[in-house]
């Protein structure tokens, strides 16, 4: 890593409680005046899909078998149930070594000192990011303290099965389409094939209107995190207006069906009633592995009038190390073999995005299967026009999330408007935020 990366700063506010439950440390008996070595015990956790899963495991396995003596205890889980299950460990000391971080929740798990500072490993060595530029390293450091390691970059994207769209009649969509493209796409696919035109994530998450408030030249939160930063709901009814206009015209599914899809395995695109659905760039690989056909993704839509192109290039997720744990040096060394090994990406494949490391994304390009061409090749291509990521989000964002929901479900059920919703979450938002 760069020398200068030690210097960034990012400030942040976070919650959470100090954790001591972690893996057992290596200790040693003695039996007939003989020293033996106890196994070390390692608690990792993550959340995915199965493919994700498959591919972690054999990071293990192969990690322990070139570690003599260094067990994992791996837990897994899916997006909900993971942070839920992680907020349970964490109120009872029995948290992980290492645990999978998303940038939207990290605030959560610093404020009080819970994660380790991996900068010392870094100015070491032990921790080796020389290869890795610092712009994707600063995603992770908070104060000064290297609390979180990026595992791949990616990018907001729409992805789309081009057969769908060309029976529809439909030509693919480029990276410069628009917001009146996008919504003559869903409808017009609703039209001739009596499917979904998207899966509407979009909408359901709040991602989608981060990045329609930076087309603007807003954003969604105030620099001390107290309030929201834009002030004119026009901004709200607008985005949401569209959502509530294809959901009308029966080209975006309901609260109801959505809330069933919990798997990329039910994700509508795969089973083939949706053309359409938004994620992140390296989901691209779970959900064409579970469809058995051929996707492929595209940026989201632009505004002809916008200010700057909303996206941004995001650390996809995170490894932190317990500050509680008992064996930190262990969990900092698998995160330098899961960050440099080629051996060990080349099983991973970058289904947590493209690697951080330069080294690393050389010696896979030739290994690529077409998949993962179109990732790398997508994000290259957003890195090209995207602007600088937003900080952090403020402590109080899983509620914010759920109060997004919330409101949708009750614009989507006919319980509000979408005036009347920009009102609630103005209020309700900035109540919160102002604790």
């Amino acid at each position: 890593m760069k020398k200068k990366v030690l210097c960034l700063v990012m400030t942040a506010m976070l919650t959470g409680s100090l954790i001591s439950g972690c893996g057992k440390k290596a200790t040693t008996d003695t039996k007939d005046g003989t020293a033996t070595p106890k196994e070390t015990v390692i608690k990792i956790a993550w959340w995915g899909n199965q493919t994700r899963t498959d591919k972690t495991l054999k990071a293990i396995s192969m990690f322990e078998a070139a570690n003599p003596g260094v067990t994992f205890e791996p837990e897994y889980y899916s997006w909900a149930d993971y942070w839920t299950k992680m907020a349970a460990e964490t109120a009872g000391d029995s948290a992980p070594d290492i645990m999978q971080q998303d940038y939207s929740y990290i605030n959560q798990y610093d404020s009080k000192g819970l994660l380790a500072d991996l900068q010392p490993y870094a100015t070491s060595g032990k921790l080796n990011l020389a290869d890795v530029d610092d712009s994707l390293i600063s995603g992770g450091i908070i104060n000064k303290k290297l609390i979180a390691l990026n595992l791949g970059s990616n990018a907001m994207c729409t992805i789309y099965d081009p057969e769908l769209i060309k029976k529809a009649g439909l030509p693919e969509p480029t990276n410069d389409w628009t917001w009146d493209d996008y919504m003559n796409t869903v409808l017009t696919v609703k039209e001739k094939l009596n499917i979904f035109g998207d899966g509407s994530i979009t909408f359901a998450n709040s991602g989608g209107f981060t990045d329609y408030l930076r087309q603007h030249g807003q954003k969604m939160f105030s620099d001390d995190q107290k309030s929201l930063a834009y002030t004119d709901d026009k901004y709200f009814t607008d985005f949401f207006g569209m959502e509530m206009k294809l959901f009308k015209a029966g080209a975006l599914p309901g609260a109801a069906q959505r809330l069933e899809i919990k798997t990329p395995e039910q994700e509508l695109i795969v089973t083939g009633k949706s053309a359409m659905c938004e994620s992140n760039s390296n989901q691209l690989i779970a959900l064409q592995a579970a469809a058995k056909k051929t996707l492929k993704l595209v940026g989201l839509p632009n505004d002809p009038k916008q200010t700057a192109n909303g996206q941004f290039i995001k650390p996809s997720m995170f490894f932190s190390v317990s500050k509680k744990s008992e064996n930190l040096d262990m969990a900092v060394k698998f995160l330098d073999y899961f960050t440099n090994n080629v051996d060990v990406n080349k099983e991973l494949l970058a289904e947590r995005g493209v690697p951080i490391s330069s080294k690393v994304r050389e010696a896979l390009k030739p290994d690529l299967d077409e998949t993962g061409k179109i990732v790398f090749d997508y994000v290259d291509s957003i890195g090209k026009v995207a602007t600088a990521i937003d900080p952090p989000n403020p402590t109080a964002f899983p509620q914010i999330q759920e109060i997004i929901v919330s409101l949708e479900q009750q614009m989507l059920f006919g319980k509000m408007s979408v005036e009347e919703a920009a009102k609630a979450f103005r209020s309700q938002s900035n109540a919160l935020l102002a604790k």
